[in-house]
């Protein structure tokens, strides 16, 4: 069978697949859920649909677990006794970290209760991501990681009943248009968010556009990327006077009790079905019942709602509306259904300000250390799994499956747009960390084991050692080894050429490739700034190896050799210690002067970039204009930044990097480094900044910036990526969708900037800074891109949180945080976006390092049988549903018109693309893998501006569909992303 599994017909490899994987429906579907389960509106009448739910904070005031068994059990327990109580009461659960370890706990009989109230739609999911996902500071593979988890869960769980129709982002902090792709790649047919900018809401209110179809990404096109969007109300909580479990007078409908006030409560609620009817365009009318962690009491909610919906309709004659239980999916086909014309938005809503000084554009730089563990965490978690499916481990059981899924759980967590966003309390952030930690510990075996199944090496891989705080040059490892291995693994799909630096405790060193040749390397001293990081406690190393790593396998490794040796030996490193050259103890400044600045762009190879700070502004809250800088929200005491006196120039000259160092204080330290050309058509420079522990006051905080200075003309222009992923266009003081009146000049002109930010000149020159985390930037002044570092406040800005933003390091101090740009100049922008393209997918996935005492007997392998084409990556290799089943996702990098060769679409043959498996056959799926893609129909919406013909989209899957039957290849066209379940033989 398996031979001839390519000349299977399609609906005999469906089932085949189905089979071996479950990876769309897993039982027959009941004729009651899904758009079937909805109750059918009344024609002629005001149709309000009352939408019961609770918002559960993936952790924020409390950790996930503290959340889970003070507050969400009790929801879960009270809310499904009440729905089997009245079938037509509906209710809608959003965050499937919560109901996962819900379910575990309950018994046989209450699981069957409850696939039954799935099944007839009582019971819905929105979203059904692990979490609900921040949209400003994640990353693409994340969010598509997440949503796959929880929707998988559903889906083994409840089948197709299970599937969430809606994304419910209704609590995140400004929405970000790559995230909505995504969510209709994921086949959502609608999306819904709580919060707007205060300028656009009051404008969309008034011309009744609080609904839209959100044109998601012109290059993947239309109708694939579109999504009906819908702005709440008031935020998605109840409406005032209807929040029953808080206090809110109830419904009283015994006449013969006091307080009988069934009248007035109708009449309040229809006057406020009434008031909010006005800003939107249907005869449909969507009540949010519910807020954070509500329902613990469920029945008291329920029987309330259910005297409601009797007493408004049985007044029906009189107001013209009806009220019935519903959900936001069963909302959104009512309002499909009635066929209206809606407009188009093709920009994103960022940034979100909900007042004239309260821009939420702070979090995009919150918690910095945290978003970068995040990133890093992701990126190893990427290699274990990528090295568990080449190795083929799951055949020898479900261990590696075991080991690694608490990392997928921590990672799917940290999502939480009270997570990654920097917003959640210090405690909190703490258990994130743990969590990932702990995550990264159970993973790390399945790495070891995967390298010594795929080399048949296990005696070498099984003391492979890892260094987490190489950052700060601190590693035992090398503490205690002077002649010692490092395994580089490349998770990208191309070669890569990467830059080690190691931490040493002597200054000579031969360093030889995989060849067994020595290698050009230099030792540099450990800069003060990284000395001073308390984190270094113990710590023995007081050198940094430096050398090239030349063309990594893609999807591979090289193992290079690092071994002490004596002055003057043949191919030992050069050691170039750190010699001041500007100012010094005792000499005061240094002034900005000609020759200083001459000196710095020589050496630099461009301008200075320099450090500088806002004060936050101390405000008490009590109005608008005396909002504090805070957690969320970005606001500087002045709006021109602080700036430092430099105190001293220092520099180091080797044959691998220069590097100068530029001491603004004696907590803001800067390491320039220009590169030696090591082959690597990418060249670029880099930027460390070691910033705090920041000088804190009772009234100050500090928001610490650096800024780049290009010298272009950018005409108030400069772009920032979305997720990693689409470009977006940016302009100061200026909204693509209203007329924007700026109150804020810095926070209002602050956008996120996951991986990339850049300013162009109108005759192509380019200037790039690409980003190892996720931080703040923006272009205040023309030619200049100016990035937030870290920061704390002197206050909470009265967002919920209650507490400033105050970090502290293992001595009780202010956290230092060691921050890492690249950064580059281009004369032409087709060259400008290859080198950011390329940088940034290094960036995001860089090598891993392994340390080893015993040497490999594999030096060099990869696990591709050739790179992929350069504008392709394989975005996920993950087991799935058995040891012969694979995950696979492919992208395509580019965008439309980025680059003349590589913005055209691409051609991969999957059968014989991996080293250590076949493909013997290949079905498509939806982007988080929970529906097969020519399955999948989503609602199509009528717009004012025309878009992509559903029919030609159609058409050209069905060629697709062929072309991956017929020969097993794929084609990618700018910005694809396409999911694939794969069958496969190890060879």
């Amino acid at each position: 069978i398996m031979e001839d599994f390519r000349l299977v017909p399609l609906v005999t490899l469906a089932a085949f697949l189905l089979l071996c994987c479950r990876s769309s429906s897993a039982r027959p579907e009941a004729s009651t859920c899904g758009y079937n389960a909805c109750p059918k509106p009344v024609p002629g009448r005001v149709n309000v649909h009352l939408v019961p739910h609770t918002h559960d904070d993936v952790g924020w005031l409390m950790t996930v677990d503290q959340y889970y068994y003070y507050q969400v059990q009790f929801i879960l327990d009270t809310v499904v006794e009440e729905l089997l109580i009245n079938p037509d009461r509906k209710f809608t659960y959003v965050e499937i970290a919560y109901f996962f370890r819900w379910w575990r706990e309950q018994s046989a009989d209450k699981q069957a209760k409850v696939k039954q109230l799935v099944q007839n739609g009582q019971l819905q999911f929105a979203q059904g991501g692990w979490s609900m996902d921040d949209e400003a500071a994640t990353h693409y593979v994340d969010i598509i990681d997440q949503h796959t988890q929880g929707l998988r869960f559903l889906n083994d769980t409840f089948g197709d009943c299970g599937r969430p129709r809606v994304a419910w982002q209704v609590d995140p902090f400004g929405h970000s248009k790559e995230h909505a792709a995504m969510m209709a790649l994921m086949g959502y047919d609608g999306l819904y968010f709580g919060r707007i900018d205060y300028q656009d809401q009051a404008i969309r209110r008034k011309t009744r556009r609080m609904e839209m179809v959100w044109r998601a990404s012109q290059d993947i096109g239309s109708p694939q990327t579109d999504l009906f969007s819908g702005k709440l109300y008031d935020g998605y909580c109840q409406p005032g006077g209807f929040s029953f479990e808080t206090g809110d007078q109830p419904v009283q409908d015994d006449p013969q009790l006091y307080d009988f006030n069934v009248e007035q409560k109708v009449k309040q609620f229809v006057d406020m079905v009434n008031t909010r009817r006005q800003v939107y365009s249907s005869d449909h009318l969507m009540l949010t019942m519910g807020c954070d962690f509500q329902y613990q009491n469920a029945r008291k909610n329920f029987k309330i709602f259910d005297k409601l919906i009797k007493a408004v309709n049985n007044r029906t004659a009189a107001h013209n509306v009806t009220v019935y239980y519903s959900t936001p999916s069963c909302y959104t086909k009512s309002v499909h259904d009635q066929n209206l014309l809606w407009t188009v938005k093709s920009d994103d809503f960022y940034p979100y300000g909900f007042d004239a000084h309260s821009f939420l554009t702070g979090f995009f730089t919150s918690r910095a250390a945290l978003k970068r563990y995040v990133r890093t965490a992701s990126n190893q978690f990427q290699a274990v799994k990528q090295t568990a499916c080449l190795a083929g481990l799951q055949r020898d059981g479900a261990e590696a499956e075991e080991r690694i899924d608490p990392l997928r759980q921590a990672l799917g967590v940290v999502q939480h747009h009270d997570g990654v966003s920097g917003t959640e309390r210090q405690l909190v952030a703490y258990d994130y960390a743990l969590r990932i930690s702990n995550g990264i510990d159970r993973a790390y075996p399945v790495l070891q084991s995967a390298l010594a199944n795929l080399t048949g090496d296990s005696a070498a891989y099984s003391g492979m050692s890892t260094c987490g705080l190489a950052n700060i040059s601190y590693c035992p490892f090398t503490d205690s080894n002077t002649d010692f291995y490092l395994h580089f693994y490349n998770p990208v799909s191309h070669p890569v050429w990467h830059l080690a630096r190691i931490p040493v405790t002597g200054r000579y060193y031969v360093v030889s490739d995989e060849h067994g040749q020595a290698v050009m390397s230099q030792t540099i001293p450990v800069n003060n700034g990284t000395l001073r990081v308390p984190e270094r406690a113990g710590a023995k190393s007081t050198c940094e190896l430096v050398f090239n790593v030349s063309a990594i396998p893609a999807m591979g490794f090289a193992v290079y050799r690092v071994a002490a040796a004596a002055p003057g030996s043949p191919g030992v490193s050069t050691f170039t210690p750190i010699r001041l050259l500007f100012g010094g103890y005792g000499r005061g400044k240094i002034s900005a002067s000609k020759t200083k600045a001459d000196w710095l762009s020589q050496h630099t190879g461009c301008g200075v970039p320099s450090m500088a700070y806002y004060y936050g502004y101390p405000g008490n809250n009590s109005r608008a204009e005396f909002r504090a800088s805070g957690a969320y929200v970005l606001r500087p005491t002045r709006q021109t930044p602080e700036q430092f006196s430099l105190e001293q120039i220092a520099g180091v000259f080797g044959p691998v990097v220069n590097e100068t160092h530029l001491l603004w204080s004696d907590w803001a330290y800067q390491v320039l480094r220009k590169f030696s050309n090591n082959g690597d058509s990418l060249q670029y420079n880099e930027n460390e900044l070691t910033v705090g522990p920041i000088p804190y006051d009772a009234n100050t905080g500090r928001e610490v910036i650096v800024r780049y200075d290009s010298q272009l003309s950018s005409s108030a222009t400069f772009y920032t990526d979305a997720n990693g992923r689409q470009v977006m266009r940016r302009v100061r003081d200026y909204r693509p969708s209203w007329p924007l009146q700026q109150t804020e000049k810095v926070a209002g002109n602050y956008y996120p900037v996951p991986s990339q930010i850049f300013i162009n000149q109108s005759d192509g020159a380019s200037f790039t800074v690409l980003t190892d985390r996720s931080e703040g930037g923006s272009s205040i002044n023309d030619g200049q891109i100016e990035i937030m570092l870290h920061r704390i406040t002197a206050r909470d800005d009265a967002l919920g949180l209650g507490e400033a933003l105050q970090e502290k390091g293992s001595d009780g101090r202010g956290l230092v945080v060691k921050v890492t740009h690249w950064f580059a100049a281009d004369q032409s922008l087709s060259s400008a976006s290859r080198r950011r393209r390329e940088l940034a997918n290094r960036r995001y996935r860089e090598p891993l390092i392994g340390y080893l005492t015993a040497e490999p007997k594999v030096k060099r392998w990869s696990g591709l049988r050739r790179p992929l084409p350069e504008n392709v990556q394989v975005v996920t290799l993950d087991d799935w549903r058995g040891p012969n089943t694979k995950l696979l996702r492919l992208e395509h990098l580019y965008q439309t018109g980025e680059h003349p060769a590589l913005s055209q679409p691409v051609t991969v043959a999957l059968g014989q693309m991996f080293a250590t498996f076949d493909i013997l056959g290949a079905m498509e799926l939806s982007l988080a893998a929970n529906q097969y893609l020519a399955s999948m129909q989503r609602l199509q919406w009528r717009t004012t501006a025309a878009g992509g013909s559903a029919d030609q989209n159609a058409a050209r899957e069905a060629v697709e569909r062929r072309q991956l039957d017929q020969n097993l290849t794929v084609t990618l066209r700018p910005m694809q992303l396409r999911t694939f379940v794969v069958q496969v033989q190890y060879l």
